[in-house]
């Protein structure tokens, strides 16, 4: 799981926006980043 864990995020939404994050635990951090934008 750990071979398969990106060190950086990039998410883009429809507003033209790019959010770049430090995911140690891209399971975890990921999922809430996630839910946070799509809210």
């Amino acid at each position: 799981m750990e071979e398969s864990a990106c060190k950086y995020c990039v998410i883009t939404l429809p507003y033209k926006r790019i959010y770049v994050l430090w995911v140690p635990n891209t399971q975890n951090n990921k999922y809430n980043f996630e839910k946070e934008i799509n809210d």
